[in-house]
């Protein structure tokens, strides 16, 4: 009963205690065409993106293009690194930048500060609005989801969250907890949208929900519901509802089937010479994609309804690596897209390099976006990867 409770509450915009933004400004007449997202791990699976973008079009609103540029333990100083290739190529027309949980342990507010500020003011300079989200209930210690059928446990708790951000609020703004300082004087400094997340997730909480995965750390997905409830309440969209359920969608242009061995066990990557000799046979398994046999936890079991590879383990055993080959049959000779995700290592087409991993980007599918050029017919795909990868080939940058 109580997560029928939360789930109409959440399509009601919390009964207003979404309302976390300050001076909520109506979105656009045709909405936004290009939506950037910047941050870490609760982004880079795209659960509460793909709430978001669903929820709109569920209420009749223009889809935005999602452009993914969160990677699973950035922090705002690596965003930055990476925000001109990642982010300002695609001339986002919003940027929505969630970026905090790792800073404390690996960068000082002021430097933290310094970045946010670097990247807000470079979108902006482009023409982006800009929303900051920020604010998370952190765990409760010695808490476990069984906890929640206790209800003076479940008060206990909330008093003191209620009570810690009265004390906040309590203060002036330049003594507050640098998260919220920081945030609340770059929405004014750039005239971003903002909102904090904390007053959400602590409500719903109340109303009986364990927000955690089991690492207590990433959020369940009820929880990215309430991400994507603080975003479009912020953006202008208080009455669209969030969805309860997900509509996935197979990746476009997801690159199938896939005939794949463990990596050789001397370890030797391949190279221009090697890799025209990989030659698939009989002792090579196939795999088609989308998978079939569901995972056992609900975010795995979203990436492989999306088209992830997920069962090499199950499929050829635990390895170093994995290699795979596949064929793209394209109308035309022309330039295409080639889009990677997950684990992957190197990517070869029709025997030239296109794709070497170097610096952690994501896991998200398109993380990066390759140019190349197709030939008219077969063109012949070598991966090398670890068990799980995503990859696709679009006609255009965006999709």
């Amino acid at each position: 009963m109580r997560r029928l409770i939360v789930s109409a509450v959440l399509s009601a915009s919390l009964a207003g205690a979404a309302r976390s933004a300050e001076g909520v400004r109506p979105p656009p007449e045709q909405g936004w065409k290009r939506m950037a997202v910047i941050g870490h791990s609760w982004s880079d699976g795209n659960t509460w993106l793909y709430l978001l973008r669903q929820a709109l079009t569920d209420a009749g609103k223009p889809e935005p293009f999602l452009i993914n540029a969160a990677a699973g333990g950035d922090t705002a100083g690596e965003n930055v690194k990476c925000l001109d290739w990642a982010v300002l190529r695609f001339e986002p027309d919003l940027a929505i930048l969630l970026a905090t949980a790792n800073n404390v342990r690996k960068m000082t507010d002021a430097q933290f500060e310094a970045a946010m500020d670097e990247m807000i003011r470079k979108l902006k300079d482009q023409g982006a609005d800009v929303l900051l989200l920020f604010g998370r209930m952190k765990c409760p210690e010695g808490l476990q989801p069984a906890d929640m059928q206790d209800a003076a446990k479940v008060t206990a708790v909330v008093a003191k969250e209620r009570e810690q951000m009265s004390a906040e609020a309590a203060k002036p703004e330049v003594e507050r907890a640098a998260d919220e300082r920081i945030h609340r004087a770059l929405a004014r400094k750039y005239g971003c949208r903002i909102a904090d997340m904390k007053p959400l997730l602590v409500r719903q909480f109340e109303q009986g929900q364990w927000l955690w995965e089991p690492d207590r750390s990433h959020l369940c997905f009820e929880a990215y519901r309430t991400v994507a409830r603080a975003a479009l309440d912020a953006l202008g969209y208080e009455s669209v509802a969030v969805p309860e359920k997900l509509k996935l969608r197979v990746l476009p242009g997801l690159v199938t089937p896939w005939r794949l061995r463990a990596a050789l066990t001397n370890g030797v990557a391949l190279d221009e010479k090697t890799v025209l000799d990989v030659k698939p046979d009989d002792s090579w398994k196939v795999l088609e994609l989308p998978e079939k046999e569901p995972q056992a936890s609900w975010w795995p079991d979203q990436v492989r309804q999306e088209g992830y590879a997920m069962s090499l383990e199950k499929l050829l055993g635990k390895a170093k690596g994995y290699v795979g080959v596949a064929t793209w049959n394209a109308d035309k000779a022309g330039t295409a897209y080639v889009n990677t995700g997950g684990q992957l290592q190197t990517v070869w087409l029709n025997g030239k390099r296109i794709y070497k991993a170097g610096d952690w980007n994501g896991f998200h599918a398109g993380c990066m976006r390759i140019a190349v050029d197709l030939l008219a017919g077969p063109n012949t795909i070598v991966i090398e990867t670890g068990p799980q990868f995503a990859l696709n080939i679009t006609p255009g940058l965006l999709w």
